[in-house]
């Protein structure tokens, strides 16, 4: 599954051009085991803006930060990010 709101993950309440935790919360919990969820991150004004999505998400999803990856495409676009992360248990 793959979300692409305009801006990402809401760093604080979610406007239509983000997608929330309880959005994340919800498609998390009926994927299937090996299923992938992906999410395109625009940047905020933080230097720790991929950090802090990370979190989100994780937390989301009730995973370890540990468990959703990051995809920067920094040759194109410094300020974009695709978070990741596989469903183990279904």
């Amino acid at each position: 599954m793959f979300l692409d709101p305009d801006t990402g993950i809401a760093p604080n309440q979610a406007k239509p051009e983000h997608v929330s935790e309880l959005d994340l919360q919800t498609i998390w919990s009926v994927l299937l085991k090996g299923d992938l969820l992906a999410a395109y991150q625009h940047a905020d004004r933080t230097s720790s803006w991929k950090e802090a999505r990370q979190e989100e998400m994780a937390l989301a999803c009730g995973l370890h930060v540990k468990n959703v990856s990051t995809i920067l495409g920094t040759r194109v676009a410094s300020d974009v990010a695709m978070l990741w992360s596989r469903k183990e248990l279904g």
